[in-house]
């Protein structure tokens, strides 16, 4: 299924490079010095020429063509166009992005150049446009500042009949609206036809995408009506409903044009406000909740809505110079975002890959807009567009997937229940009643379950394949002498030797070993170990040791009852100094276990030797083992004695 997403997007991508339709042929003649030769230019095999290049340049003049016809003694500077006019610097001082000044640039043509258009999606935030003495397109209204200036995005698509063999083109720009002021995009010139072809593609090319997330908007949202215990639908609804708007009110939107009758300080202001709203933090904690952090949730959220304070209280040439920050948020949130993705792949997490790959397209498209607009500003197409919409896609396919399985799942519980009626057709009310009533059964079993555990006389130990401790019982907690266990590891508990012996236990999947540990406080514990493998997707997820203390299990089965110190005479503290030294303890060990000298120890064991007749502590276990007969005893008669004295413990 996933394959066949990704040949999806791969299609939608190359529709996308062939709506664009960038397939200049030849060389792309540049403005220098505010002339540009296009003569030699082909626009039959070329659809568009974008007129860009050095134009001259008449800062806080706005000036006319007729201007340039009576005043020779104007002087210029020049201007890389398009560009914003922001930090460059005129007459030793440098600009703000308040401003108005006059373009200019003259160009040869051929008289072979009949029906032609000119397209200018907006500028900064409004202008005149004269070609060859006369004003052919407008935006907003141009003036200085106070004197009915009026700002405005809209695309201006404008049609000349003939143009001369030499051409003027005279703009004036004015801004007191935006942080950037200038000609921050490309004037395309050339034929009628080919133009309107091109946006009519690039129309339906963004309808698609606008009328796509229009569509899941409103699909998730009736699922959330539907089930209105799960907020994801609601989230992504929101943002799939935010995304579309924001395409079509954006000032870089073909569709903006039919905005042109809206207030242009209300379209901002709504478009910064979607843009800033933290919608997808949320979508994101409801798909992985175990590995988001609440403090980067509620940091991030709150220096968002900071951001749409700012644009509900402040004009625009101050909430739109917060983009720097709001870009900057946007890749913290995408490093963490990525991040956590990361850490859901490691732990299992179903479509976690898919979606990191989607997301790390999606932040390659964003960057190749970026170097493309900044070093290539005559190609007239965008990649975070469709960055965006395979993102979207992404989340609406991982969500649809988690949903179906949910409904699976509701499935398999309704067969579990006997219902008559599958449980997806019930009434809400039903549904929750009966889910309520399984999770209480389930969590009264899980209670006593874990009490059996917790006391069962075996010790029970769950890592992962790196030896990091996810569970102790309260057994293992008594055996290693521990409070704790967060952040343990269990190679802290064993030597080089026996660390080698468990690695080679989990790479062969060997189910049974004898394992020398060392408790907190450095005693020695021999444990017969059962191990159970845990896989995910084949690949090893966690380890269960189920161990039993053999030096303890000896011990007990070694004095089997109390006919045995009584026929010997074994006092109380002697018993307890004979336990001890079975289970391995030497003279200090005993010593400090029982808080006695370590003479004491001596004397009790001297009296021990009397009492069997013997001379040391191998002589004494040769006794004991003559007692207990082990040597008669078969290994299936062992085992079950120390099955039936830990069930009676």
């Amino acid at each position: 299924m996933i394959k066949l997403i990704m040949k999806i997007l791969k299609v939608l991508f190359v529709l996308f490079l062939l709506f664009s339709c960038v397939n200049y042929k030849g060389s792309i003649p540049t403005a220098s010095r505010g002339f540009v030769d296009i003569s030699r230019f082909d626009f039959e095999k070329n659809e568009y020429l974008s007129l860009n290049g050095e134009y001259e340049f008449y800062w806080e003049q706005l000036l006319t063509p007729i201007d340039f016809k009576t005043n020779e003694s104007l002087q210029s500077d020049f201007f890389i166009f398009p560009g914003v006019w922001n930090n460059k610097y005129y007459g030793g001082r440098r600009l703000g992005g308040e401003g108005y000044a006059t373009f200019r640039v003259q160009f040869l043509s051929n008289d072979t150049l009949h029906s032609f258009a000119i397209y200018i999606k907006n500028f900064a935030t409004s202008y005149r446009i004269y070609l060859n003495g006369i004003l052919v397109g407008t935006n907003g209204i141009v003036s200085y500042r106070g004197s009915g200036y009026k700002p405005h995005f809209y695309p201006n698509l404008i049609f000349v009949d003939k143009i001369n063999l030499t051409n003027e083109l005279v703009i004036q720009i004015a801004n007191f609206s935006y942080y950037q002021g200038g000609p921050w995009n490309n004037i395309l010139i050339g034929n009628r036809e080919k133009i309107v072809d091109m946006l009519n593609r690039k129309y339906i090319f963004s309808a698609f995408i606008v009328s796509s997330l229009i569509i899941f908007s409103l699909l998730h949202l009736s699922i959330y009506i539907l089930i209105k215990r799960e907020s994801l639908f609601l989230y992504f609804s929101i943002l799939c409903l935010i995304a579309s708007v924001c395409f079509f009110i954006n000032g870089q939107s073909e569709f903006r044009k039919f905005l042109s009758w809206a207030n242009w300080y209300l379209l901002e202001k709504i478009m910064f406000i979607l843009l800033y709203l933290p919608v997808f933090p949320f979508i994101i904690k409801k798909l992985f909740p175990d590995l988001i952090k609440e403090n980067f949730h509620q940091i991030y959220t709150f220096f968002q809505l900071l951001l749409v304070s700012l644009v509900i209280l402040t004009p625009t040439y101050i909430f739109t110079n917060t983009l720097t920050l709001f870009h900057l948020s946007i890749i913290i949130l995408g490093l963490y975002t990525i991040y956590i993705v990361f850490k859901a792949i490691k732990v299992g997490y179903e479509n976690a890959i898919f979606l990191l790959n989607n997301i790390i397209v999606f932040f390659v498209f964003i960057l190749i807009d970026i170097i493309t607009v900044s070093r290539f500003p005559y190609l007239n197409f965008s990649l975070s567009y469709v960055g965006v919409f395979i993102f979207i896609f992404s989340l609406h396919y991982i969500i649809t997937a988690k949903f179906i399985k949910s409904f699976k799942t509701m499935e398999n519980i309704s067969k579990e229940l006997n219902l008559e009626k599958p449980i997806i057709n019930l009434n809400q009310k039903t549904i929750f009643l009966t889910i309520e009533n399984e999770l209480r059964r389930i969590k009264e079993n899980e209670e006593k379950l874990n009490k059996i555990i917790e006391n069962i006389p075996f010790a029970i130990i769950e890592v992962n394949k790196n030896f990091t401790i996810n569970f102790l019982n309260q057994h293992a907690m008594s055996l290693f002498q521990l409070t704790d266990y967060n952040n343990l590891n269990l190679s802290s508990f064993l030597n080089e030797k026996e660390l080698k012996k468990l690695n080679f236990a989990f790479k062969n999947k060997s189910e049974l070993l004898v394992l020398n540990f060392q408790n907190n406080r450095k005693e020695n514990l021999i444990l017969l170990s059962k191990l159970s493998f845990l896989f995910k997707n084949e690949e090893l997820v966690s380890v269960k040791i189920t161990s039993i203390d053999i030096q303890d299990v000896i011990s007990k089965s070694t004095f089997s009852d109390e006919k045995f110190f009584v026929e010997y005479n074994i006092s109380p503290r002697e018993q307890e100094v004979l336990k001890l030294l079975i289970k391995g303890n030497r003279i200090k060990e005993i010593s400090n276990k029982l808080f006695i000298a370590e003479s004491t120890v001596k004397d009790h064991l001297n009296s021990i030797y009397s009492k069997f007749n013997v001379k040391n502590k191998f002589e004494l276990f040769e006794r004991l083992k003559e007692y207990q007969n082990i040597n008669n005893i078969e290994y299936s008669s062992f085992i079950t004695y120390i099955m039936n004295h830990l069930t009676n413990e």
